[in-house]
């Protein structure tokens, strides 16, 4: 079984100690997942925006990248 709120807990300490944007990045993905999969979907859409915009600001503007966020 997954312990969401756990997962959730670990990946905010992630975040806080991430040392780089690529970090903090994958991250943010990890946690709009957490917070989706408990069904806190402003939390998720604030996660997957911040991933989303600190993808077109430092990877290539190609298709495939932003489809992997």
């Amino acid at each position: 079984a997954r312990d969401l709120p756990k997962a959730l807990e670990f990946h905010q300490k992630a975040l806080e100690k991430a040392v780089d944007d690529d970090d903090r990045a994958a991250t943010l993905l990890l946690l709009g997942k957490v917070h989706h999969d408990l069904e806190d979907y402003d939390e998720a859409l604030k996660c997957f925006s911040d991933n989303l915009h600190w993808y077109e600001e430092h990877r290539e503007s190609d298709g495939i990248s932003i489809a992997r966020c």
